[in-house]
């Protein structure tokens, strides 16, 4: 049985990391993830440990399903902005732009995804300034429907769109859709834990 979601009025945040645009059909979240992690440790500044995938879909993508539909990809970390920044300049300007980032070792494992057990808690020195190749992600905020979810399997989202969403006082919203990874989540693992955040606001 699905658990009964959390609603959260998420503030504004900034991100940095690393975009892609794919398919349901022609899924890169493995090469997406395989890039970002092997360059985690470039980002400072983070706010915690966890790690954020965020979808940005196309404003008419959930009125007909097409699993060929192309929308944007992010593997993110949540980061504060460098002391005496002003945001208008650190960050670049594309459109709610993004990053989190995780802090220690680790390795991947056969799923292309992280093995955290050498993640390490510590702190480290932070500086400003945006690794090379990745992009800063500005996350306006809003209501946000949390479902909490454990296993890899992917029919939370047929329960989340085809039976919540339906009898509930809420429509989804044109915001970002995300999921939030602890720094030991595995995607291989039956037991691995992640919150998924659905954007949503009153119906009418």
């Amino acid at each position: 049985m699905h658990q009964t979601p959390r609603l959260v009025e998420r503030g504004p945040g900034n991100f940095i990391g690393i975009r892609m645009e794919m398919s349901l059909l022609e899924d890169k979240t493995n090469l997406l993830w395989r890039s970002f992690m092997s360059r985690r440790h470039e980002v400072m500044r983070r706010t915690n440990t966890d790690f954020v995938s965020l979808q940005v879909y196309p404003g008419d993508y959930f009125q007909e399903f097409d699993p060929m539909r192309r929308f944007e990809k992010w593997a993110l970390v949540e980061v504060e902005l460098a002391t005496g920044a002003v945001e208008d300049e650190f960050w670049n300007s594309s459109a709610e732009k993004g990053g989190k980032e995780e802090r220690g070792g680790g390795s991947f494992d056969e799923d292309g995804f992280w093995n955290s057990s050498a993640e390490k808690g510590g702190k480290e020195e932070r500086g400003g300034g945006i690794p090379e190749g990745m992009e800063t992600y500005y996350l306006k905020g809003g209501l946000y429907a949390v479902f909490a979810h454990r296993g890899g399997d992917p029919a939370i989202f047929d329960h989340i769109y085809g039976e919540w969403l339906p009898a509930s006082d809420f429509d989804l919203d044109n915001r970002p859709h995300f999921e939030v990874l602890d720094a030991r989540y595995r995607h291989s693992d039956p037991e691995a834990s992640e919150e998924i955040w659905i954007p949503v606001r009153l119906k009418d």
